[in-house]
C-alpha cells in the first residue's frame, strides 16, 4: 500500500545557525524535497565566523520565516559589546553569492 500523506501542513524549524551559510545552504536544499510546507528559523542568525548576510539571503530566497533569538536580541541592544566575529562579513561561500 503506498504511503498516504497527512492532510496536515508539515513545518521545519532551524536554530543557532551563527552565520554558517554553508551548512544553512545544505540543509535548505534537503529541505526542499521533503514535502515542509513552512520553514522557520527560530533565532540566533549571528554570532559566526562565516557570512551573515548570505544566511539572510538564503532564508530570504526559501522563504523561511524568522524569529530573534538570545543572540539576535543581543546584537540589536549592544552591537558593539561583543566578541570579534559576532558581526561577521565574510564573502559568502555557498551559492548564494552576497551582492
Amino acid at each position: 500500500m503506498p504511503h498516504l500523506r497527512s492532510t496536515r501542513p508539515f513545518l521545519a524549524a532551524i536554530g543557532d545557525l551563527y552565520g554558517k551559510d554553508v551548512r544553512l545552504e545544505f540543509f535548505l536544499t534537503w529541505l526542499s524535497g521533503q514535502g515542509i510546507d513552512t520553514l522557520l528559523s527560530i533565532g540566533d542568525l549571528v554570532d559566526g565566523a562565516d557570512s551573515l548576510d548570505c544566511c539572510c539571503i538564503l532564508l530570504t530566497a526559501h522563504d523561511v520565516l524568522v524569529v530573534r533569538g538570545t543572540h539576535d536580541r543581543w546584537l540589536l541592544k549592544e552591537p558593539f559589546a561583543h566578541q570579534p566575529g559576532f558581526l561577521a562579513r565574510a564573502p559568502c561561500s555557498s551559492s548564494a553569492r552576497c551582492r
